[in-house]
């Protein structure tokens, strides 16, 4: 865990502010993040869409991953951000770090944004007021090597050259 955070920490930053802070979670700490999103999806009726397939607003298999890895590292934003833009963009390149570490490890990492639907209920079981839940990265062995996704093409995302 040291590695990845310490990765975190010499990210870039807009202006060097380093809005970032990090909780890492295991065994019933992070199962309880789980549980909490959980609650959320069954209260949402979001396990299901009408065709009785998992709705893609549904946080079931992000909460069954975080169930399944060891590690839950939660990034927190400090609250005083004067310009949450930059800080925001920060927080991603600190993110990014943790993950291309996880990887070089050979670990497998999933960035987590499902934790906002539950950002009020995370911050009161973690007993945090004095900062704002940007994201989670869940960390373990990777179970299988999933097909990548698509991505856009060169031509669709360079505007002009």
């Amino acid at each position: 865990m040291l590695f990845m955070i310490e990765s975190a920490r010499i990210a870039p930053s807009a202006k060097n502010r380093q809005p970032w802070r990090f909780i890492v979670l295991k065994n019933d700490q992070k199962d309880a993040i789980a549980d909490i999103m959980l609650k959320w999806d069954e209260n949402n009726k979001s396990f299901k869409d009408q065709i009785g397939t998992i709705n893609k607003n549904s946080v079931l298999p992000t909460a069954l991953v975080i169930k399944q890895a060891p590690v839950l590292i939660m990034v927190y934003k400090k609250s005083d951000s004067p310009n949450i833009n930059s800080d925001v963009l920060s927080i991603g390149a600190a993110v990014e770090n943790i993950c291309l570490t996880a990887t070089d490890l050979g670990l497998g990492s999933l960035w987590i944004c499902d934790v906002m639907y539950v950002k009020d209920e995370i911050n009161e079981y973690l007993k945090i007021t004095d900062m704002d839940l940007s994201t989670a990265v869940a960390i373990g062995y990777a179970a299988e090597e999933p097909i990548p996704r698509p991505r856009l093409s060169y031509e669709e995302i360079v505007i002009q050259e």
